[in-house]
Protein backbone atom coordinates (compact mmCIF):
# COMPACT_ATOMS: atom_id res chain seq x y z
CA UNK A 1 0.00 0.00 0.00
CA UNK A 2 1.10 3.19 -1.03
CA UNK A 3 2.19 5.77 1.84
CA UNK A 4 0.60 9.08 1.86
CA UNK A 5 2.70 11.76 0.26
CA UNK A 6 4.34 15.19 1.61
CA UNK A 7 1.53 17.94 1.71
CA UNK A 8 0.68 19.96 -1.18
CA UNK A 9 -2.89 21.57 0.20
CA UNK A 10 -4.00 22.40 3.69
CA UNK A 11 -7.45 24.21 5.02
CA UNK A 12 -8.06 24.73 8.98
CA UNK A 13 -11.35 24.36 10.45
CA UNK A 14 -12.31 25.63 13.73
CA UNK A 15 -15.21 24.43 16.28
CA UNK A 16 -16.64 27.83 16.23
CA UNK A 17 -16.88 30.86 14.38
CA UNK A 18 -16.10 33.81 16.77
CA UNK A 19 -14.75 33.33 19.92
CA UNK A 20 -16.47 34.90 23.48
CA UNK A 21 -14.09 36.03 26.81
CA UNK A 22 -14.60 33.26 29.38
CA UNK A 23 -15.16 30.18 27.01
CA UNK A 24 -11.20 29.36 27.41
CA UNK A 25 -10.43 28.00 23.95
CA UNK A 26 -11.35 25.93 21.03
CA UNK A 27 -10.68 23.31 18.71
CA UNK A 28 -9.59 23.48 15.25
CA UNK A 29 -8.33 21.04 13.04
CA UNK A 30 -6.36 20.67 9.90
CA UNK A 31 -7.06 18.89 6.50
CA UNK A 32 -3.93 17.91 5.12
CA UNK A 33 -3.63 16.22 1.53
CA UNK A 34 -0.60 15.17 -0.82
CA UNK A 35 -0.35 15.08 -4.13
CA UNK A 36 -2.62 11.94 -5.01
CA UNK A 37 -5.72 13.90 -2.53
CA UNK A 38 -5.01 11.20 -0.01
CA UNK A 39 -5.06 12.47 3.74
CA UNK A 40 -1.00 13.29 4.62
CA UNK A 41 0.23 11.99 7.84
CA UNK A 42 3.00 14.30 7.27
CA UNK A 43 3.84 16.50 10.75
CA UNK A 44 2.20 19.76 11.30
CA UNK A 45 3.54 23.14 13.25
CA UNK A 46 0.69 25.24 14.26
CA UNK A 47 0.72 29.04 15.31
CA UNK A 48 -1.73 31.64 17.37
CA UNK A 49 -1.78 35.43 17.60
CA UNK A 50 -2.89 34.47 21.23
CA UNK A 51 -3.09 31.86 23.58
CA UNK A 52 -1.18 28.29 23.69
CA UNK A 53 -1.42 25.25 21.13
CA UNK A 54 -1.56 22.07 22.59
CA UNK A 55 -1.43 19.20 20.43
CA UNK A 56 0.76 18.36 17.21
CA UNK A 57 -2.43 17.46 14.67
CA UNK A 58 -4.42 17.35 12.69
CA UNK A 59 -6.76 18.29 15.75
CA UNK A 60 -5.22 21.04 18.32
CA UNK A 61 -7.12 22.56 21.50
CA UNK A 62 -6.27 26.21 21.36
CA UNK A 63 -6.19 27.46 25.18
CA UNK A 64 -7.13 31.58 25.13
CA UNK A 65 -6.94 33.98 28.10
CA UNK A 66 -9.96 35.47 28.96
CA UNK A 67 -8.42 39.38 28.85
CA UNK A 68 -7.65 39.54 25.33
CA UNK A 69 -4.75 42.25 25.91
CA UNK A 70 -6.12 44.73 23.36
CA UNK A 71 -6.78 41.99 20.73
CA UNK A 72 -9.51 42.40 18.39
CA UNK A 73 -8.57 38.97 16.58
CA UNK A 74 -6.90 35.67 17.29
CA UNK A 75 -5.27 34.52 14.07
CA UNK A 76 -4.26 30.68 13.71
CA UNK A 77 -1.85 28.99 11.06
CA UNK A 78 -0.23 25.68 9.79
CA UNK A 79 2.35 24.59 7.81
CA UNK A 80 4.67 21.82 7.48
CA UNK A 81 6.83 21.63 10.84
CA UNK A 82 9.67 21.11 8.42
CA UNK A 83 9.04 23.92 5.27
CA UNK A 84 7.05 26.92 5.60
CA UNK A 85 4.40 26.21 2.64
CA UNK A 86 2.22 25.47 1.73
CA UNK A 87 0.13 27.15 5.16
CA UNK A 88 -3.29 27.75 5.74
CA UNK A 89 -4.89 30.19 8.43
CA UNK A 90 -8.32 30.70 10.00
CA UNK A 91 -9.37 34.11 11.89
CA UNK A 92 -11.58 34.27 14.63
CA UNK A 93 -13.16 37.73 16.48
CA UNK A 94 -12.62 38.42 19.91
CA UNK A 95 -15.48 39.28 21.50
CA UNK A 96 -15.94 40.47 25.51
CA UNK A 97 -18.08 39.39 28.02
CA UNK A 98 -20.75 41.11 28.81
CA UNK A 99 -20.57 44.75 30.32
CA UNK A 100 -19.88 44.24 33.88
CA UNK A 101 -17.28 47.46 34.89
CA UNK A 102 -17.44 50.93 33.77
CA UNK A 103 -15.25 53.74 33.74
CA UNK A 104 -15.40 57.50 34.00
CA UNK A 105 -12.02 59.59 32.84
CA UNK A 106 -13.00 63.59 34.07
CA UNK A 107 -10.95 66.14 32.12
CA UNK A 108 -8.17 67.09 33.92
CA UNK A 109 -7.60 70.75 34.44
CA UNK A 110 -10.22 72.58 37.07
CA UNK A 111 -13.65 72.72 35.40
CA UNK A 112 -15.46 76.29 35.25
CA UNK A 113 -18.98 76.50 35.87
CA UNK A 114 -19.69 79.59 32.83
CA UNK A 115 -22.10 78.48 31.36
CA UNK A 116 -20.12 78.38 27.77
CA UNK A 117 -17.30 76.02 28.13
CA UNK A 118 -17.98 72.07 27.42
CA UNK A 119 -15.81 70.23 29.00
CA UNK A 120 -15.23 66.06 27.02
CA UNK A 121 -16.15 63.14 29.76
CA UNK A 122 -14.48 59.92 28.56
CA UNK A 123 -16.17 57.01 29.28
CA UNK A 124 -14.90 52.95 29.41
CA UNK A 125 -16.70 49.69 29.68
CA UNK A 126 -15.38 46.70 29.74
CA UNK A 127 -16.30 42.78 30.79
CA UNK A 128 -15.24 41.51 33.92
CA UNK A 129 -11.92 40.45 32.55
CA UNK A 130 -10.69 43.94 31.53
CA UNK A 131 -11.93 43.61 27.97
CA UNK A 132 -13.19 47.00 26.45
CA UNK A 133 -16.30 47.18 24.97
CA UNK A 134 -17.05 48.49 21.79
CA UNK A 135 -20.95 48.26 21.28
CA UNK A 136 -21.82 48.87 24.51
CA UNK A 137 -23.90 51.83 23.69
CA UNK A 138 -23.99 53.44 27.68
CA UNK A 139 -26.04 55.91 29.34
CA UNK A 140 -24.62 58.64 30.40
CA UNK A 141 -26.48 60.88 32.98
CA UNK A 142 -25.96 64.58 34.93
CA UNK A 143 -27.47 64.92 37.95
CA UNK A 144 -30.33 67.29 37.59
CA UNK A 145 -29.21 67.90 33.99
CA UNK A 146 -30.79 64.75 31.68
CA UNK A 147 -28.86 62.42 29.30
CA UNK A 148 -25.80 62.98 27.74
CA UNK A 149 -25.04 61.90 24.43
CA UNK A 150 -21.93 59.77 23.57
CA UNK A 151 -20.35 58.99 20.52
CA UNK A 152 -17.31 56.18 19.85
CA UNK A 153 -13.89 57.29 20.42
CA UNK A 154 -10.90 55.22 19.94
CA UNK A 155 -12.37 52.46 22.01
CA UNK A 156 -14.04 54.28 24.62
CA UNK A 157 -17.53 57.15 24.50
CA UNK A 158 -17.12 60.40 24.88
CA UNK A 159 -20.12 62.72 25.95
CA UNK A 160 -19.83 66.63 26.74
CA UNK A 161 -20.85 68.26 29.57
CA UNK A 162 -21.72 72.08 29.87
CA UNK A 163 -21.56 73.05 33.34
CA UNK A 164 -24.59 75.70 33.97
CA UNK A 165 -23.09 79.24 35.20
CA UNK A 166 -22.52 79.68 38.73
CA UNK A 167 -20.81 82.25 40.95
CA UNK A 168 -20.70 79.78 44.21
CA UNK A 169 -18.29 76.50 44.03
CA UNK A 170 -20.74 73.72 43.28
CA UNK A 171 -20.52 70.08 42.09
CA UNK A 172 -22.33 67.85 40.12
CA UNK A 173 -22.69 63.96 39.59
CA UNK A 174 -22.21 62.09 36.15
CA UNK A 175 -23.50 58.72 36.01
CA UNK A 176 -22.99 55.97 33.53
CA UNK A 177 -24.70 52.79 32.79
CA UNK A 178 -23.88 50.00 30.43
CA UNK A 179 -26.25 46.50 31.41
CA UNK A 180 -24.91 45.58 34.70
CA UNK A 181 -22.08 48.00 34.62
CA UNK A 182 -22.40 50.77 36.28
CA UNK A 183 -19.99 53.88 37.80
CA UNK A 184 -20.21 57.35 39.28
CA UNK A 185 -18.10 60.59 39.36
CA UNK A 186 -18.54 63.48 41.10
CA UNK A 187 -17.20 67.36 39.13
CA UNK A 188 -15.75 70.10 41.73
CA UNK A 189 -17.12 72.87 39.43
CA UNK A 190 -15.43 76.33 39.94
CA UNK A 191 -17.35 79.57 39.70
CA UNK A 192 -17.22 81.53 36.73
CA UNK A 193 -14.46 83.91 36.10
CA UNK A 194 -15.06 87.46 36.80
CA UNK A 195 -12.97 88.95 34.30
CA UNK A 196 -12.32 92.00 36.13
CA UNK A 197 -11.85 92.98 39.47
CA UNK A 198 -11.19 95.91 41.85
CA UNK A 199 -9.25 95.40 44.80
CA UNK A 200 -8.89 99.01 47.33
CA UNK A 201 -6.76 97.64 50.59
CA UNK A 202 -5.33 98.74 53.45
CA UNK A 203 -2.52 97.89 55.93
CA UNK A 204 0.96 98.68 57.65
CA UNK A 205 4.22 98.92 55.86
CA UNK A 206 7.22 98.65 57.56
CA UNK A 207 11.21 98.26 56.68
CA UNK A 208 12.20 96.65 60.04
CA UNK A 209 14.26 99.33 60.34
CA UNK A 210 12.88 102.61 61.56
CA UNK A 211 9.90 103.14 59.14
CA UNK A 212 6.49 101.86 59.72
CA UNK A 213 3.24 103.63 58.27
CA UNK A 214 -0.24 102.55 56.80
CA UNK A 215 -0.03 101.79 53.68
CA UNK A 216 -3.40 102.51 51.29
CA UNK A 217 -3.50 100.57 47.83
CA UNK A 218 -5.81 100.46 44.60
CA UNK A 219 -5.64 97.52 42.29
CA UNK A 220 -7.41 96.91 38.94
CA UNK A 221 -6.71 92.69 37.68
CA UNK A 222 -7.65 91.52 34.35
CA UNK A 223 -8.13 87.51 34.97
CA UNK A 224 -8.69 84.50 32.44
CA UNK A 225 -8.35 80.87 32.34
CA UNK A 226 -7.85 80.80 28.70
CA UNK A 227 -4.35 79.16 28.78
CA UNK A 228 -5.47 76.83 31.57
CA UNK A 229 -5.14 77.58 35.08
CA UNK A 230 -6.78 81.17 36.13
CA UNK A 231 -4.19 83.81 35.48
CA UNK A 232 -4.42 87.44 37.06
CA UNK A 233 -2.87 90.39 35.48
CA UNK A 234 -3.19 93.88 37.44
CA UNK A 235 -1.78 97.22 37.68
CA UNK A 236 -1.24 98.33 41.58
CA UNK A 237 -1.29 102.11 42.93
CA UNK A 238 -0.02 102.35 46.89
CA UNK A 239 0.45 105.45 48.97
CA UNK A 240 2.57 105.49 52.62
CA UNK A 241 3.84 107.97 54.42
CA UNK A 242 6.60 108.63 57.27
CA UNK A 243 6.78 111.42 59.95
CA UNK A 244 9.93 111.88 61.71
CA UNK A 245 11.86 114.38 63.52
CA UNK A 246 13.96 115.45 66.82
CA UNK A 247 16.33 118.27 68.72
CA UNK A 248 20.03 117.98 69.03
CA UNK A 249 21.50 119.27 72.53
CA UNK A 250 21.79 122.61 70.93
CA UNK A 251 18.04 122.66 70.43
CA UNK A 252 18.32 122.53 66.96
CA UNK A 253 15.05 120.83 65.57
CA UNK A 254 14.59 119.13 62.84
CA UNK A 255 11.77 117.55 60.77
CA UNK A 256 11.45 114.98 57.94
CA UNK A 257 8.16 114.04 55.83
CA UNK A 258 8.50 111.14 52.78
CA UNK A 259 5.83 110.48 51.09
CA UNK A 260 6.01 106.70 49.51
CA UNK A 261 4.14 106.28 45.76
CA UNK A 262 4.50 102.86 44.03
CA UNK A 263 3.19 102.18 40.46
CA UNK A 264 3.49 98.49 40.33
CA UNK A 265 2.32 96.25 37.78
CA UNK A 266 2.80 92.07 37.74
CA UNK A 267 1.15 88.89 37.15
CA UNK A 268 -0.26 86.23 39.81
CA UNK A 269 -1.09 82.44 39.87
CA UNK A 270 -4.79 81.93 41.27
CA UNK A 271 -5.51 78.58 42.63
CA UNK A 272 -9.24 77.34 44.14
CA UNK A 273 -9.11 76.33 47.64
CA UNK A 274 -12.08 74.57 50.33
CA UNK A 275 -14.66 76.21 51.44
CA UNK A 276 -15.36 79.18 48.24
CA UNK A 277 -11.43 80.09 48.65
CA UNK A 278 -8.33 81.23 46.30
CA UNK A 279 -4.90 81.95 47.06
CA UNK A 280 -2.51 83.82 44.51
CA UNK A 281 0.95 84.01 44.44
CA UNK A 282 2.96 86.50 41.77
CA UNK A 283 4.88 89.64 41.48
CA UNK A 284 6.44 91.79 38.67
CA UNK A 285 8.39 95.20 38.06
CA UNK A 286 7.56 98.58 40.37
CA UNK A 287 8.40 102.43 40.06
CA UNK A 288 8.93 104.30 43.76
CA UNK A 289 8.31 107.82 43.70
CA UNK A 290 10.14 108.71 46.86
CA UNK A 291 9.43 112.94 48.05
CA UNK A 292 11.03 114.04 50.95
CA UNK A 293 10.58 117.75 52.34
CA UNK A 294 13.18 118.63 54.86
CA UNK A 295 12.98 121.31 57.67
CA UNK A 296 16.10 122.44 59.72
CA UNK A 297 15.66 124.95 62.76
CA UNK A 298 13.60 127.46 60.82
CA UNK A 299 15.01 127.13 57.63
CA UNK A 300 13.06 127.00 54.53
CA UNK A 301 12.30 123.45 53.48
CA UNK A 302 14.53 121.90 51.01
CA UNK A 303 12.40 119.01 48.91
CA UNK A 304 14.27 116.05 47.01
CA UNK A 305 12.29 113.66 45.09
CA UNK A 306 13.85 110.13 43.60
CA UNK A 307 12.12 107.79 41.35
CA UNK A 308 13.99 104.74 41.53
CA UNK A 309 12.86 101.17 39.82
CA UNK A 310 12.17 97.66 41.83
CA UNK A 311 10.38 94.45 41.94
CA UNK A 312 7.26 93.11 44.23
CA UNK A 313 6.48 89.27 45.50
CA UNK A 314 3.36 88.47 46.44
CA UNK A 315 0.51 86.01 48.29
CA UNK A 316 -2.17 86.17 49.10
CA UNK A 317 -5.62 84.48 50.04
CA UNK A 318 -9.69 85.29 50.06
CA UNK A 319 -13.05 83.55 50.78
CA UNK A 320 -16.14 84.14 49.58
CA UNK A 321 -18.65 85.04 51.50
CA UNK A 322 -22.42 84.70 49.75
CA UNK A 323 -21.82 88.11 47.49
CA UNK A 324 -18.67 89.65 49.40
CA UNK A 325 -14.77 89.08 48.62
CA UNK A 326 -12.55 90.12 51.56
CA UNK A 327 -8.81 89.07 51.23
CA UNK A 328 -5.56 89.71 53.00
CA UNK A 329 -2.05 90.02 51.33
CA UNK A 330 1.58 89.71 51.96
CA UNK A 331 3.85 92.05 49.74
CA UNK A 332 7.36 91.94 50.02
CA UNK A 333 9.63 94.54 47.94
CA UNK A 334 13.52 95.59 46.76
CA UNK A 335 13.90 99.17 45.06
CA UNK A 336 17.27 100.85 43.97
CA UNK A 337 18.96 103.18 45.77
CA UNK A 338 17.35 106.57 46.06
CA UNK A 339 20.28 108.43 46.80
CA UNK A 340 18.86 110.96 49.08
CA UNK A 341 20.46 112.76 52.24
CA UNK A 342 18.04 111.15 54.60
CA UNK A 343 17.67 107.96 52.30
CA UNK A 344 20.87 105.30 51.51
CA UNK A 345 21.07 102.39 49.94
CA UNK A 346 18.54 99.55 48.54
CA UNK A 347 14.80 100.07 49.66
CA UNK A 348 13.22 96.89 51.43
CA UNK A 349 9.67 96.70 52.93
CA UNK A 350 7.20 94.53 53.86
CA UNK A 351 3.59 95.39 53.36
CA UNK A 352 0.40 93.39 55.35
CA UNK A 353 -2.83 94.25 54.31
CA UNK A 354 -6.63 93.14 53.74
CA UNK A 355 -9.17 94.26 51.41
CA UNK A 356 -12.11 94.07 49.82
CA UNK A 357 -12.74 93.00 45.93
CA UNK A 358 -15.33 94.22 43.80
CA UNK A 359 -15.91 91.42 41.07
CA UNK A 360 -17.08 93.30 37.52
CA UNK A 361 -18.60 92.26 34.28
Amino acid sequence: MREPGPVVSLRLQADRERLVAGEEGFTARAVAIDAAGNASTEPLRFEATLGEVRGAGPEVRVTVPASFGGQTELRLTAHPATRPDPSAAIALPLSPAEPRVAEIELPRRALHADGVTRYPVRVKIADKFGNPIGDAHPEVLVEDGGTLPAHPEGGAYVATYLPPASRERTFATIAVRAGTAEARARLDLLPEIRPVALSPRVGLLTNFSGLTSPVIAFESSLRTNRWGPELSFSADLSYALQNAGGSSTQGVTARVHTDWIVAAAGVALRVPLAFSGHAWIGGGPQLTTIVTRTQLAGMPTETGTAVVPGAYLAAGAERRFGPFFPFTEVRASVSADPALPNLRGALRALAITVGYRFEML
